[in-house]
């Protein structure tokens, strides 16, 4: 997920030309969307279980990716904002049920290191998927640019291209990892929790 928010501005900004007002209203689309989907998925999974929701999370969010990874400067607006609301719908299918998992696999007296070590893995996950969408768009990018002394400006945007396609295609099988994973956990519906 946090190869996309971390990419796509620079994809909208570089190569679509869009002023940075118009990237941060697409941008808004995946928090809106998951803000709506999240409680909803979140009651939704004290009833059927985490499995099911997060699971299809999941695999939103990695349409979503490959969806943000085939853009191109000439997609449409609409596509780049049915994108970025596709991953917010997977990751709000995705967060609330995992959260109840994680926090239902506890008993109450250890809600608080629960919690703790299940925001440790939310924010270790964010700085990984950054330094590696970082890394792969960097590395992809200077393997297009090589044997180029003088590289032009489109010859520059096709190399950010190919980095930033190979950084969202690898986000988006590692959220089918994370699905596949998913499909495992044990998950029924808390009572009382």
């Amino acid at each position: 997920m946090f190869s996309s928010s971390l990419l796509v501005p620079y994809f909208l900004h570089d190569i679509m030309a869009f002023t940075p007002a118009k990237i941060g209203l697409i941008m808004s689309a995946f928090p809106l969307v998951m803000a709506v989907v999240a409680p909803l998925s979140g009651m939704l999974s004290d009833k059927v279980g985490p499995v099911a929701l997060t699971t299809s999370g999941l695999g939103v969010l990695a349409a979503g990716l490959v969806i943000t990874a085939n853009l191109q400067a000439g997609s449409g607006l609409w596509l780049i904002l049915a994108s970025q609301a596709l991953m917010g719908l997977g990751n709000g299918l995705f967060q609330s049920p995992n959260n109840n998992s994680v926090m239902s696999a506890v008993e109450p007296r250890q809600l608080g290191v629960a919690g703790g070590i299940n925001a440790l893995a939310r924010n270790f996950g964010m700085v990984c998927g950054t330094a590696l969408a970082v890394a792969i768009l960097e590395h992809q990018r200077m393997v297009s640019l090589s044997g180029l002394s003088q590289p032009t400006p489109a010859q520059q945007a096709a190399a950010f291209m190919d980095g930033y396609q190979a950084a969202l295609f690898v986000g988006a099988g590692l959220a089918v990892a994370g699905m596949l994973i998913s499909c495992k956990r044990a998950g029924k519906p808390v009572a009382g929790r």
